[in-house]
């Protein structure tokens, strides 16, 4: 899934650090827009450092969709799944890329190994819903993970050195609901009373050894 993915960029950043002038990585804000019924439109913000790129998708684990194509052919066969828009940018140092897409069903759109989250889910029950995902990933979880978490004083120098290079990626998690939030854990919400926002640096995010959800409740 998407996060474990982002756990062995951390991993191909170690191996270029030496030669790397500046600092890039990888970095993802997904705003999530609820109806009432809930349907909604989920917009996933991109931004992957060039140098990444460059390496390939199977050297450096970007396993992400780059182009509108790439995009609507991994949620083709979920029902009610729309891609609407595929945006890209590029500068010197990053791709910014946009993606929007509709939904009438979260859950199924949650469920497609494309989405970037783990665990994520809408639940309703008693007339509330309730917005839930996994934050964080555990350590050792994939074949190769290993050899980054055998040596705890070294995995800290490492994390740090990653962390250094990850500076200004963020992970965010925007969800907007269709009335008032009646409750939520970590983040904050907005004046308007219907917006929730968890924003995480990068470099804290893959330094998570015990992974935590979040939910929204409203």
């Amino acid at each position: 899934m998407f996060q474990k993915r982002i756990i062995r960029i951390a991993g191909i950043v170690l191996t270029v650090v030496a030669t790397l002038l500046f600092t890039s990585c990888f970095g993802i804000a997904m705003e999530t827009i609820f109806n009432a019924d809930g349907s909604g439109r989920l917009t996933m913000k991109l931004r992957i450092a060039q140098f990444l790129l460059e390496m390939g998708e199977d050297e450096a684990g970007v396993g992400v969709p780059l182009s509108k194509d790439d995009l609507t052919s991994g949620y083709e066969e979920v029902d009610g799944v729309t891609v609407v828009e595929v945006t890209e940018e590029d500068t010197e140092e990053d791709r910014l890329i946009t993606a929007v897409i509709d939904f009438e069903d979260f859950n199924k759109l949650a469920a497609d190994d494309e989405f970037p989250g783990e665990e994520a889910s809408l639940t309703v029950k008693d007339g509330k819903s309730t917005f839930r995902i996994l934050v964080g990933q555990p350590r050792g979880g994939e074949e190769g993970d290993e050899e980054f978490a055998s040596d705890p004083e070294e995995e800290a120098q490492m994390t740090a050195m990653i962390q250094s290079f990850m500076e200004g990626y963020s992970v965010e998690y925007r969800i907007v609901a269709p009335r008032k939030i009646q409750s939520y854990s970590d983040g904050e919400v907005e004046k308007d009373g219907r917006t929730f926002v968890y924003n995480l640096p990068m470099g804290d995010f893959i330094a998570i050894e015990e992974p935590f959800y979040i939910e929204v409740v409203w």
